[in-house]
């Protein structure tokens, strides 16, 4: 059998009929105490940044990082294998099939790349929430998207998990994160659509911040 046919097996195992949680980077949740309910789920998946949560959020968007899903950004190139392995991560989902190769650590953690079985031009956290789905979850929640429609996308010092040389790289390279290269409508709209017919659960904030029209989601 494809190896990598196995990784999507396993995979599918793990998500099937479970109880699972999509954790974003957005500030939203800061004070609302939503860190218990999000790790008593049965699997917590983290996107991009959202793994590095700074300790003292912790009560607000959890410690549990069961599945990690990352985008064409270089982040493993400054992140330690065996500090994804205290993390007790199960799985690493690349988008870009270049990072799943260049990462040394998949004889270490179970990776799998949707780039072949996805429309990877989407919004990360769309495209997590789809593939999560495709896989037959028993429920899904999500937490801390703004959906773009605040001043402030990230946590502050949430890039700091990656150390200087990510920042230094960041900067070198002026990599800024601009949502408005994607279509921002379709990502709101696909997920109302799916809340309004009870496919995905939203926390209070999240929910707020997609059913609301704000001037902010015109500019950022």
């Amino acid at each position: 059998m494809d190896l990598e046919y196995e990784k999507f097996i396993e995979y599918k195992k793990l998500i099937e009929d479970k109880r699972i949680c999509i954790v974003g980077p957005s500030p939203i949740l800061i004070g609302k105490n939503l860190g218990e309910l999000i790790d008593s789920y049965d699997i917590v998946v983290r996107v991009n940044y959202s793994i590095g949560v700074p300790i003292q959020y912790q009560n607000d968007y959890g410690f549990k990082n069961d599945v990690w899903y990352i985008c064409g950004f270089p982040f493993l190139n400054f992140v330690n294998v065996e500090t994804l392995l205290e993390k007790k991560i199960k799985f690493i989902c690349f988008k870009s099939r270049q990072r799943f190769f260049e990462f040394n650590g998949r004889d270490k953690i179970n990776c799998l790349c949707f780039e072949d079985i996805m429309y990877c031009d989407d919004v990360l956290g769309l495209l997590t929430t789809k593939h999560i789905l495709t896989l037959r979850p028993k429920e899904l929640f999500v937490a801390g998207f703004s959906f773009y429609t605040t001043e402030e996308h990230y946590l502050n010092g949430i890039t700091d998990y990656f150390g200087d040389k990510f920042i230094d790289y960041v900067k070198e390279n002026n990599i800024i994160s601009n949502p408005n290269i994607h279509n921002l409508d379709y990502y709101r709209n696909w997920f109302k659509e799916k809340v309004n017919n009870n496919e995905i659960i939203l926390d209070d904030e999240s929910y707020k911040c997609l059913f609301r029209q704000n001037k902010a989601s015109n500019e950022s």
